[in-house]
Order: structure tokens, then sequence, then C-alpha cells
């Protein structure tokens, strides 16, 4: 298969999916032909993504509910040791305080096309996952850094759960997690105490780039029907408001997801 990088070569604005109005954006990578589902505006819907390569589909949905603006991308990821056709795909749902995300990685050779990691991997704005060479055998692999929610406030440091993910040839094996020591404002530096350093956030590369943070302008503007039916409702006494925040993937990401924010709040 060519390794020619993912092309958007088409978006249709208005698909429908149930009630919802969605965006479908059509990817080509090689011979592979994707379809990115996702709804901007309300009705909400759940994301999803449609691979197709030769005759072979796979259809690929996200269990991150239909509560807010969502959005899927998907990126190639090349990995030495690794000869395989890898898509991570992945898909976010933009909450109230946080975002929460959902990855999968396809092999989309031909012949095979098939998820290559199960179950999916949940993230939200303060954690990390990396894929490279990790261990002592440096074997290809995939490090999920989680922050563990003890007496602290939401965005104070914490400590980490770290889950590495071991290439066997065949799919990306989980094994055991290890838990920092001390509390960590950011993902990377809890990786540092368990002796792993990674520069790169796959969730952020496969949401487009590498230069800002899911807040500001590009956020605000995504969240903009959400908050209008939020002031409705505490308006006419049945919601609630929710706190506003500026908070980045990690904190230490503030550069990294601007891009990524723009993408989510202004793509057609």
């Amino acid at each position: 298969m060519s390794t020619t990088k993912l092309m958007i070569i088409a978006a249709v604005v208005g698909s429908v999916v149930g009630s919802s109005l969605a965006v479908t954006r059509r990817v080509v990578f090689g011979e592979m032909h994707l379809e990115l589902t996702a709804c901007r505006q309300q009705p909400y819907c759940e994301p999803r993504a449609d691979f197709q390569v030769a005759q072979n589909r796979l259809g690929v949905s996200f269990d991150l509910g239909d509560k807010g603006p969502s959005w899927v991308d998907a990126r190639p990821l090349h990995m030495a040791g690794v000869p395989r056709t890898l898509i991570a795909v992945v898909a976010i749902v933009v909450g109230g305080s946080d975002q929460h995300f959902e990855t999968t990685i396809v092999d989309a050779n031909p012949g095979e096309i098939r998820e290559v990691v199960a179950p999916h991997i949940p993230s939200t704005s303060q954690d990390g996952l990396c894929a490279g060479h990790f261990g002592k055998s440096g074997t290809p692999g995939l490090l999920v850094t989680t922050f563990v929610w003890g007496d602290e406030a939401h965005y104070d440091p914490h400590r980490y759960s770290v889950t590495r993910y071991e290439w066997t040839g065949r799919f990306f094996e989980k094994q055991r997690a290890r838990t920092t020591t001390i509390k960590h404002k950011g993902w990377k530096s809890a990786l540092q105490e368990l002796g792993y350093h990674c520069d790169r956030d796959l969730v952020t590369d496969a949401l487009g780039g590498k230069e800002g943070a899911l807040e500001s302008d590009g956020f605000s503007a995504l969240r903009e029907d959400e908050r209008a039916t939020e002031r409705r409702g505490v308006r006419d006494g049945t919601g609630e408001p929710q706190e506003s925040y500026g908070s980045t993937r990690g904190h230490e990401n503030a550069r990294e997801l601007r891009r990524a924010t723009r993408l989510l709040s202004h793509r057609p």
C-alpha cells in the first residue's frame, strides 16, 4: 500500500445520522477510503469512522455519547518494527469542564482491515497517549498516562497511572499499569518519574497539529450552542451553570493543541 499521507478529498455537510445533522468527511490513504462522521451542532450524535480497502469494510463507532459537540480525525501511525499500515483514529466530545477522547488504531492493509487495540483507549484533557519504543527491549508499543483523582481539585497536580501496550506482531497487548508515587502537574513529568520519555501526544497529532490548546476562541466557538442551551436552562430553572475553563491536554501541551481547536471550531 502506498504511504502517501492522508488527504481530505471531500466534505459533505448535512448528512443525517439518526435525527442529527452530521458532518461527514471523506479521506483517501493509498487504497483505503475512510469516512469520518461527527456532529458539531445540536442535535448531537456519536462520532464514527467507516473504512473500506478494496472489498473489505470496517465500521468503528465511539462510545462517547451524544451530549456535546463532537469531532473525529485520523492520521497514519508509522512505527519502526511494525510493517503494517496503521491508522490512528481519535474522537472527541466536548463537555462542561473537560474534553473526552476515545482512540483506536486500525490495521488497514489490503485483505485485512481490523482494529489492533481493544477496547478503545479513553482519555481526558489531562492524560497522554504516546506511540514509540519503550522498556528495556525497545519493543514498539503505546504508553497511556491517566491522571488519578484523589482529594485534589480537578486541575491540581495528580498522581498518574501509566499503562504500556506492547506490539505482538498482530495487535497491541495491554501490560500491567504502574502508578507514580508523587503528584505531577502533567503527564510528561509523570512518565519521567517512571523512566519513560515522550514528546508527542498521539491524540494531539491525530486531531490536527502541534500549535495550541483546546481553549480560548476555538473552544468557545465550539461550545456556543451548548452554552446557549445552558443559559436557557438556568433562566427557566431546568439547568445549572457549568464552570468555564481554559485547560489544555496535559497542561504542558498548551501550544500543541491550538490548531486542533481551530479544526474543531471552524471546519465545514
